[in-house]
């Protein structure tokens, strides 16, 4: 009796210790990603905007490793590509975009179940008015998505990108106030980028592109949200390249393209 009370005793001291050993090798939950080669590196995320807005009330950042839930959209982008090859490089009208976002919200909701934002920007020669802002605020009820707009300033700008060399030759880059905005917005809630633009000015942005108001419509508020963005803040200096989808990658996506016509004349 004594021998099997002692081998007992011994069997429940292996156990205890075999779970102990079990639990250290558990990955703890912490805010880093897999690198390159599944190194861990460190993320960097910034403030969405240049004054440091908060996070929108009840979400948190993605956990590592989470399926993916929200997205970024490039709209002017998207609106180009569902046009379909073969319809030109004609300037989009402000109901052309609308109209793709609407029609592109159903198979983007069904990939990524979380927000689905849509960036556009406004024209380099005009200043959106207050129809085309009403229009993009239907779409984004319609899309039930968020829907930022990247815009110049018009009257009273603030002072230009301090990072920019004075006397340097103007560039495209200094135009993609809104390709900034989706890398802003990828990094914020860790998301991925939907759009047929390779980023090729990327590392740019920041030195080139002057500050720029952002509005945003989404499907629930009564009234839009604004602020301010300074892609030469400091507190955008390690913002990291977004990932990229290509829209065909996204299921029901390509069964929509070369359908923009249709889309206008019933819009």
């Amino acid at each position: 009796m004594a021998s099997g009370a002692v081998l007992l005793l011994l069997l429940l001291l292996l156990l205890l210790l075999l779970s102990a050993a079990l639990l250290s090798l558990r990955p703890s939950l912490s805010l880093q990603s897999e690198g390159h080669e599944g190194r861990p590196e460190r993320v960097s995320v910034p403030p969405p905007f240049a004054g440091g807005a908060p996070a929108p009330a009840g979400r948190r950042p993605a956990r590592p490793g989470r399926p993916p839930g929200d997205v970024v959209v490039d709209g002017l982008n998207l609106a180009h590509w569902l046009r379909g090859e073969g319809a030109g490089g004609a300037p989009l009208a402000p109901g052309e975009v609308a109209a793709a976002l609407v029609a592109a919200a159903p198979p983007l909701h069904a990939a990524y179940p979380g927000r689905v934002m849509f960036v556009v920007k406004d024209r380099e020669r005009a200043l959106a008015t207050p129809a085309e802002e009403e229009a993009l605020a239907a779409a984004a009820r319609a899309a039930r998505a968020h829907v930022y707009v990247a815009s110049r300033y018009g009257a009273d700008p603030p002072a230009a990108n301090a990072l920019r060399l004075r006397g340097a030759p103007p560039r495209h880059s200094e135009r993609g106030r809104d390709d900034f905005l989706v890398a802003l917005l990828a990094a914020r809630f860790r998301a991925p980028v939907v759009t047929g633009d390779r980023l090729r000015d990327f590392a740019e942005f920041r030195s080139r592109v002057d500050p720029f108001r952002v509005t945003e419509f989404n499907f629930f508020a009564p009234a839009p949200a604004r602020e301010t963005v300074r892609p030469d803040a400091p507190a955008f200096a390690r913002l990291p390249f977004p990932r990229l989808v290509r829209p065909e990658a996204v299921r029901g996506l390509a069964a929509l393209r070369g359908r923009g016509g249709e889309k206008r004349a019933g819009a």
